[in-house]
Parts: structure tokens; C-alpha cells; sequence
């Protein structure tokens, strides 16, 4: 075989390869089966035991208003009466009309009279005990004393227009009555349903001969001896035996409201009639399976060495997309970057030359100079100064965080002390935007290891970026929480919000919610990445929340540690006020006041 005049080697290995394919495909054919098998297996084991349940809550409905049927008569007044010449000729229709076989008023003592004409003394009678403590109760089948047939009793109490059981009432039903209520239940083509007691005995079951027998005494079968026991004892569930050679399939679970277990039987091969069809379509499979590989093996390979050419060809394409994409995006941000930085230096050096011919058009003026004029040109001047020097120190720290040149000197300082320092020295911002400011504790002081010239250059960034996006009369604040083994540093607003899909992008470099050199707000989009660096730095954390309209908040949690030896490193107390005026003045150079 040749391919573009080239012989391929290896060729003759391929009679090996085919056998290879056809052993994996078999294998994987027999785990396909067998998995499929499994979850049919267990849905259909699962789905009969659902139908069942469902179909012991439709019985137990059916019994529930069996009773109360029953009880309903028990609240006639000629019932109520406990006269038996007025019980009597009623007790006697309702029979007849509810097809019941009779029905039996009992006094306080379990003396009964009976429809049939019989008085008989039914006070050894759990159904009739039950009645008299005021419960609806339904016996299970017993041979009746009247007639010895098996009957199913069930009794009520009878109360007087007080409420108070003066007796009971008590309707005997033949358990054909019972039966006719599952008679309907199917399992399979030929299976049925059935009823356990919790003593294990069958109370209703189409052979009328297996009612009320003990398992050990009526079944020759031990197995099925045995599974009537463990119905009665695990009360849900399914299973197999073997009856008359037949292995068979049985779901059971409880009735609620009753002791009784109902069980839908069928043989196995009625019930996973599913897996067999299964098990025909596998080989089926398998065959089809084989002689299309055999027939197509060929093709395949040879289309595939072709195929594998062009591949290649198509992942270098797809490699020189994705780079050029990067490129291209690369090129995007850094054009970006570029048109914001030049930007944020052209506006406060256009600001200091203007300020420069205006005091050199004082100097050289016949006028007499004004001070306060000069005054307030010289204020522009180092306000746009403190820009250029607050955009170059960014600019520089940002290229130290890249290179790992930037340390952090960590000393042991009260954080909750550097926080509300920090808040209550920019009132004066605050106030010339007519902000309100709020600062909140819930301690005094929390000592942790910290750089104290990082910490505040964090602060300023949020509480700066705060003020500009806060319109007058809106608020700032300012709050820090003692965790335990954490703080938390939170500066929320009122201002505008952060539109949503832009929230996960404020902490990137260069990157601003306001992408126009005509925003309202100065700024290179440095300052929120380089906090969240100075915060990682101290093992923190730095996580936005906020509203569109309504506000954001910046939460900061950092680690209660500290260093071992705080007598080598500078206390922040011994920081000059002076240092910590400058840097604000930097931070604070693009808010504007009076």
C-alpha cells in the first residue's frame, strides 16, 4: 500500500491490529451490556417497587374509607342510642346496602348483639378494646364464631350527643371483600398480589387456602416459608424464590395506616422480560459489530494516515489562530494602556504649564501681583505634581510586583488604630464633596503583623476611589470587624455601583469601568490591582460586592499573625504625621477641592 508514492511501515501489521480492534470493541460491547444491564435491572426492580407502593397507599385510601363508611353509621341517632329495638331494623339495611354480613353493637362491657339475631361476649376482642379507647380499628381475618367462616372485623365507637363512648359498632365482612380490593394488581402476565400480616401469615391471596396458615405449617416450600417471615420483618424490599420450580420476583411494602404488608408476585422471567430482549439485541450488536469492523478496518486506517496530515496541518493552523488572537489582544491592552497612560500624563502637565504662563504673565505684567492668584496657581502645580508622582509610583511598583523585586516589611502594629487614623485624616476631602463619613469598630485594638505603608496606600486607594464615584450628599463607610483569626476591613458607598459585567474585571491591570479618554473619573486603572497585590501580600484577601446605581462595597480580610521579634521593626506610632499627610495629598491628587 502506498500513499502519495510512499510505501507506509508497518503495514504488515495490520492483520494483528484488526484482532487488537476487535478485542477492545468486544470488550467494551460485554461492559456496555453489563452496565446497561445493571441500571435496567435496578429501574425495573425500583419501578416494582414503587408501583407497589403506590398501589398500598390507593389500599390504604380504599380502607380508610372503608372505616370510614362504618363510622358514619355509628353516628346515626337511632345508633347512638344504644337501644337495640331502634338499632336493630337500621343496623339490618345498612347491611344489606354496604353488602356487608352483619353488624354488631357492643356495650361498655363487650357484651354484643349481633344482626344475625345473636348475643354473644366479645370483651377478649382487640378490635372491640380498641374501640372502647375511641380508635376506627380493623382486625385482621379470623374464623368468626356465628358461622366459622374468615371474616374481617371492623369496629368503631359509638358516642353520645357529649361526645362520650357509650359502645361500639362493629361490621363483620367476608375477606372475599378484601380480596376484591387487589384482586386488580397485576405483576407480569400471570402474577397477583397478596396480603402479609405482621406475623407473617397470608390474610388475603387468590388460593383461599393459604389465609391465616402458619408459613412452617402450610407450605412445603421453605424458602417461601422463610420469605413470608421476611416480608413481615423488613416491611419493604423485593426478592426471589422458588415455587414449584419456577424462580419467581417479589415486591412488598407496607400499608399505611395498617399492620399489613401488600406483596405483587410474578415470575422472574415475566418481570425482566426487558433484559432478555436486551440480551438478543447485544448479540445482535456484537455481530454487526464485528463484521463492520472486519469490512471497514481498511478504509478506516487508510483514511486516517490520510487524514492525519491534514490534522496536523490544522492544529498548526488552529496554534498560529490562538497566538495571533493573543497577539491581537496583547496589542489591544497595551494600545489601551498607552492611550490612558498618555493621557493621565498629558492632563496635569497641560494643568502645570497653564499655571507656568500664568504666573509668568503676572511676573512679566505692569499689574501689581496677587498673591492669592499666585497661591492658588502654585496649588494647581503641586496637586498635578502629586498626580504625575502618585502615576510614576504606581507605574514603578507595578513593574517591582511583576519582577518580585517589592517586599513587604512587616512590624507588629494595632490595625483597628492604622484604619481610623487613616478614615478621620480625609474628612477634609470628604466634607469639600459634601460626603458623609462614618468610621465603626468593634474593638479597640487588634495587634498583626503588617506593613503599615502598604496598609495605608490600600486604604487611600478604596477610600479615593469611594469619593469620586459618591455624588454630594451621599455617604462613606468605613467599618473593621475582630473575627478572631481574622480581620475584616470593609469601605462601602452610596455612589453609582459597578455595572455586573464589569465586576470581575476592576481588579485587572490597566483595566477601567470607564474605557474613554472622556471619563468622568480620573485614573490609569493600576490602583485596585496593586491593592489586591498588597493585600495577598499580607496573606488577605480583597473581594468586591456591589449594585449597578446603588453603591459597592471592597472587603478586606486579613490573617491575625505577627512577627517574633517586634522590638527590631518600626511601631506605627513612630510614623511621621508629616509622611502619612504627603502620601494622602499623593493618593487623594485627582479629587479636587478648595
Amino acid at each position: 500500500m502506498k500513499i502519495n508514492g510512499k510505501h507506509i511501515s508497518g503495514f504488515e501489521f495490520l492483520p494483528i491490529i484488526f484482532v487488537i480492534i476487535l478485542i477492545i470493541f468486544g470488550v467494551l460491547e460485554i461492559i456496555s451490556y453489563q452496565n446497561t444491564s445493571e441500571v435496567l435491572k435496578k429501574s425495573i426492580i425500583e419501578s416494582a417497587i414503587s408501583r407497589t407502593k403506590d398501589n398500598s397507599n390507593l389500599l390504604s385510601q380504599h380502607l380508610r374509607e372503608f372505616k370510614t363508611v362504618i363510622e358514619g353509621v355509628s353516628f346515626r341517632s337511632s345508633v347512638r342510642s344504644m337501644d337495640w329495638s331502634k338499632q336493630k331494623p337500621v343496623l339490618i339495611e345498612e347491611a344489606e346496602r354496604l353488602n356487608f354480613m352483619r353488624f354488631q353493637v357492643t356495650d361498655m362491657k363487650g357484651f354484643a348483639h349481633s344482626t344475625s339475631g345473636d348475643s354473644l361476649d366479645l370483651s377478649d376482642r382487640e378490635w372491640i378494646q380498641r374501640a372502647l379507647e375511641g380508635e376506627t380499628y380493623l382486625s385482621d381475618p379470623f374464623p368468626g364464631r356465628i358461622d366459622n367462616k374468615v371474616i374481617l372485623a371492623c369496629s368503631t365507637p359509638i358516642r353520645n350527643k357529649s361526645g362520650d363512648i357509650v359502645g361500639t359498632l362493629t361490621a363483620s365482612i367476608d375477606t372475599d371483600t378484601l380480596y376484591e380490593s387487589i384482586s386488580g394488581l397485576k405483576a407480569g402476565k400471570t402474577g397477583y398480589a397478596f396480603i402479609v400480616s405482621k406475623e407473617g401469615k397470608i390474610i388475603s391471596h387468590p388460593d383461599k387456602a393459604f389465609i391465616l396458615k402458619n408459613p412452617e405449617d402450610s407450605f412445603n416450600n421453605r424458602e417461601l416459608a422463610q420469605l413470608l417471615n421476611t416480608i413481615s420483618d423488613e416491611q419493604m424490599g423485593s426478592c426471589y424464590y422458588e415455587l414449584n420450580g419456577v424462580t419467581k420476583f417479589i415486591t412488598y411494602t407496607p400499608i399505611p395506616g395498617s399492620d399489613w404488608i401488600l406483596a405483587l408476585t410474578a415470575p422472574e422471567q415475566e418481570v425482566f422480560h426487558e433484559l432478555d430482549i436486551l440480551k438478543q439485541k447485544f448479540f445482535l450488536l456484537t455481530f454487526i459489530t464485528i463484521a463492520f469492523c472486519i469490512l471497514s478496518c481498511l478504509l478506516v486506517i487508510g483514511y486516517i494516515l490520510k487524514r492525519k496530515k491534514i490534522e496536523n496541518l490544522e492544529i498548526l493552523v488552529e496554534e498560529d489562530k490562538r497566538l495571533l488572537q493573543e497577539s491581537a489582544e496583547l496589542e489591544k491592552i497595551r494600545t489601551q494602556f498607552f492611550a490612558n497612560i498618555s493621557h493621565e500624563f498629558r492632563t496635569p502637565l497641560n494643568v502645570i504649564l497653564s499655571s507656568i504662563q500664568l504666573c509668568k504673565y503676572y511676573f512679566e505684567s505692569d499689574k501689581a501681583v496677587q498673591k492669592g492668584n499666585l497661591f492658588k496657581h502654585l496649588k494647581t502645580m503641586k496637586q498635578n505634581c502629586y498626580r504625575l508622582m502618585r502615576l510614576v509610583n504606581n507605574l514603578i511598583d507595578s513593574t517591582k510586583i511583576d519582577v518580585g523585586f517589592l517586599e513587604k516589611h512587616a512590624s507588629n502594629n494595632n490595625i483597628v488604630q492604622i484604619v481610623e487614623d487613616i478614615t478621620l485624616s480625609i474628612e477634609e476631602f470628604t466634607e469639600n464633596k459634601g460626603i458623609n463619613l462614618f468610621f465603626e469598630k468593634n474593638v479597640d485594638e487588634k495587634y498583626i503583623a503588617c506593613d503599615v505603608d502598604k496598609i495605608e496606600r490600600i486604604m487611600l486607594n478604596l477610600i479615593s476611589n469611594a469619593i469620586k464615584f459618591t455624588d454630594a450628599g451621599g455617604s462613606i463607610f468605613v467599618k473593621v470587624q475582630d473575627k478572631g483569626d481574622y480581620i475584616i476591613i470593609s469601605v462601602k458607598d452610596t455612589g453609582v455601583g459597578i455595572p455586573k459585567e464589569k465586576q470581575k474585571l476592576i481588579f485587572e491591570r490597566f483595566v477601567q469601568v470607564e474605557q474613554t479618554l472622556t471619563r468622568n473619573h480620573e485614573g490609569s486603572g493600576i490602583g485596585l490591582a496593586m491593592a489586591k497585590s498588597f493585600v495577598e501580600m499580607h496573606g488577605g484577601s480583597l473581594t468586591a460586592v456591589s449594585e449597578f446605581g446603588k453603591g459597592s462595597e471592597f472587603i478586606i480580610e486579613l490573617p491575625v499573625v505577627t512577627v517574633d521579634n517586634p522590638e527590631e521593626v518600626i511601631r506605627y506610632e513612630e510614623v511621621e504625621t508629616q509622611k502619612r499627610i504627603e502620601r494622602i495629598n499623593i493618593e487623594f491628587s485627582d479629587i479636587y477641592y478648595s
